[in-house]
């Protein structure tokens, strides 16, 4: 998780942002977000994360969202053994990266996510 953050992170907002102060990063308070080394990672790529993020939150994560169209979009193929289902999530995630109508509604339904999360008390949503 250091890695991820210290190297993939930190240069794809670099590529995003002029200044990292500017970016508000969302994890979840899943333990491995949470450890020690990740928090050092952190203060010393001076990030910032938005804070008290509750934990298995899938109505608040487009990517939950994407990742099960994806997984969807590959079962409907019914591969047979693991080279095919190495095809078709190619494929599909192929698929997926050019369908950026889906991608720009996924992350523009954020505001209604929180506000039926608030709404809900928490609970379960439509998303």
């Amino acid at each position: 998780m250091c890695e991820i953050i210290k190297n993939s992170l930190t240069l794809s907002l670099s590529l995003m942002y002029d200044n990292n102060e500017e970016a508000l990063i969302i994890m979840d308070n899943d333990p491995k977000h949470t450890s020690v080394k990740v928090k050092n990672v952190i203060i010393n790529e001076k990030l910032h994360f938005l804070p008290n993020y509750p934990a298995n939150s899938p109505d608040l994560n487009s990517l939950e969202n994407l990742w099960e169209i994806w997984d969807r979009e590959v079962h409907k193929h019914h591969p047979k053994n693991l080279d095919e289902l190495d095809y078709w999530a190619r494929i599909e995630w192929d698929n997926l990266r050019a369908n950026t109508k889906l991608l720009e509604k996924l992350v523009l339904t954020y505001e209604n996510r929180c506000n039926a999360v608030i709404k809900t008390k928490g609970q379960g949503t439509k998303y």
